[in-house]
């Protein structure tokens, strides 16, 4: 019976061992403070691309004036609206652009790396 028990523990170790890790990201190292970025009514790089990018979270600093995220091609009235004072967590790796839907606004910005 005990040669029978560590069998069946050295199967579930070797399972455990074999079974395929998660597919979503598990949380970066470090965080950074990136400086503010004047954001106004022509796409506005916020971040490049980056493989080792986890998360990328900005807040629209302004009171009144939303903004615009998405790709290269982001406009007023094209990518996810940011509406004013709002954050945003974005999981993306590649390079993140915004655009003002009216006066230039500041975004803050964090950045979570593997």
């Amino acid at each position: 019976m005990r040669r029978r028990a560590s069998w069946i523990i050295l199967w579930g170790v070797v399972v455990a061992l074999l079974a395929p890790a998660p597919a979503s990201a598990q949380g970066g190292r470090r965080w950074i403070d990136l400086p503010d970025v004047s954001v106004t009514a022509a796409a506005t790089l916020i971040r490049a691309a980056d493989s080792t990018r986890v998360a990328l979270v900005c807040t629209n600093t302004d009171a009144a004036v939303h903004v615009r995220d998405g790709g290269l091609t982001v406009t007023a009235s094209r990518g996810a609206q940011l509406r004013a004072g709002a954050s945003i967590t974005m999981t993306t790796r590649a390079a993140v652009y915004m655009f003002s839907e009216g006066a230039a606004v500041t975004v803050a910005c964090s950045e979570e790396l593997q």
